[in-house]
């Protein structure tokens, strides 16, 4: 059986399956779910309504949040808040 790789983001925390996570895109800042982790670098799908799955690496990547913005990331990441 495979082992997973373990990531850490631009701040140091521990990445695993399913943490919201914000990143980098184009000249903005998006707001994704970690959907795979690859030895190199993790897949990330989009919320939204033009919803996408991306590549990033590792350091690209923060879930660092204060307590109101996880909530509505939570949110958001189960469709209960549209963005």
């Amino acid at each position: 059986m495979a082992e997973i790789p373990e990531h850490r983001d631009k701040l140091g925390r521990l990445l695993k399956l399913g943490d919201c996570v914000a990143y980098p895109s184009y000249n903005s800042l998006s707001i994704g779910t970690i959907k795979k982790l690859n030895p190199k670098m993790i897949g990330v799908a989009t919320l939204g309504k033009r919803a996408s799955t991306s590549n990033k690496y590792p350091q690209d990547l923060s879930c660092r949040w204060t307590r109101s913005h996880y909530v509505f990331a939570q949110n958001v990441c189960k469709g209960l808040t549209n963005w």
